[in-house]
């Protein structure tokens, strides 16, 4: 592992309330997961640490609250973020037709090269869903998306989340690697930019 040497991204979480953004990111950060909780306000910061192919990398996770009165301030800050999840509940179809909306704002207010991914939540509740997995891909698909299924619950599919993430943007940071390599990424072969963050 390169001593000493810490990469940090942000990624920021969005969704409209309730879709497990919270969870999630507790999940990722302390394996921690809550029944009951109060909808967030403004937004709630976490970090996780990965070691990846003798690499440190540090995600400041970035929960952002679903309700719309909190996201100019959120969207002022944001042309700082690497990646954005979009997270939407399998079991609630309206916070499925919503995505598109959350997904407009990114593309309006972040960097060119920000990564994002698809996320449907509570995957855990099959006996309740109302968007179905190929749905998710097909929408994946038309936008271009990276697309996977959790459980903040369960935490299936939790840490592969956030293991996509680095490696995602790291290939867009390593654009000309990935191209000589098919798309193929090997973090281990190529130095990584350094990026900074607030998150400590």
């Amino acid at each position: 592992m390169e001593k000493d040497q810490i990469y940090k991204y942000n990624v920021y979480i969005f969704g409209e309330s309730f879709v497990g953004k919270t969870n999630i990111s507790t999940q990722a950060e302390q394996k921690l997961f809550e029944e009951k909780y109060n909808a967030t306000i403004g937004i709630d910061f976490n970090s996780k640490t990965i070691n990846y192919s003798n690499k440190t990398f540090r995600i400041c996770i970035q929960d952002v609250s679903g309700q719309s009165m909190y996201r100019s301030i959120v969207f002022s800050y944001f042309r700082s973020a690497q990646g954005a999840i979009l997270v939407y509940d399998i079991t609630n179809r309206e916070s499925f037709l919503k995505i598109s909306e959350h997904l407009q704002l990114c593309k309006q207010r972040g960097k060119d090269d920000l990564v994002l991914i698809l996320v449907g939540n509570k995957n855990d509740l099959e006996q309740n869903r109302e968007v179905s997995y190929s749905e998710g891909q097909q929408f994946a698909d038309e936008h271009n998306l990276t697309f996977l299924e959790v459980s903040a619950k369960t935490a299936y599919n939790i840490e592969e989340l956030f293991i996509q993430m680095i490696q995602l943007i790291y290939n867009k940071a390593n654009n000309e690697l990935a191209q000589n390599e098919g798309g193929q990424l090997d973090i281990s072969k190529k130095k990584q930019p350094f990026y900074s963050s607030k998150c400590y």
